[in-house]
């Protein structure tokens, strides 16, 4: 994790109904995948914070460094990390 001190903090949920209450399995090993909290601090407005899914609307309200959490999968055996867009598309499910 980032020790860096960021006063702005955002969550960005996306699926969380499919995040939390279905099992997936790892497309490398088919292991059953665990759910990671992740974040990374950006500049709020900056392209890379628009990548992590951050809504511009954050923006009106915080400037500066933003610190961005979001969720992913992670395989415990073999250690792949799978973002919830790549395991939709790996299952799937529509965007």
């Amino acid at each position: 994790m980032d020790k860096q001190f960021c006063p702005n903090h955002t969550w960005v949920v996306k699926a969380p109904i499919y995040i939390n209450f279905r099992k997936h399995n790892c497309p490398e090993c088919k292991s059953l995948l665990r759910v990671v909290k992740r974040n990374r601090i950006v500049l709020a407005g900056s392209e890379e914070a628009r990548k992590l899914g951050a809504e511009p609307s954050m923006f009106i309200y915080q400037s500066g460094k933003l610190k961005v959490h979001w969720k992913e999968f992670k395989c415990p055996q073999c250690g792949r990390q799978v973002s919830v867009a790549e395991m939709k598309r790996l299952e799937g499910y529509p965007d």
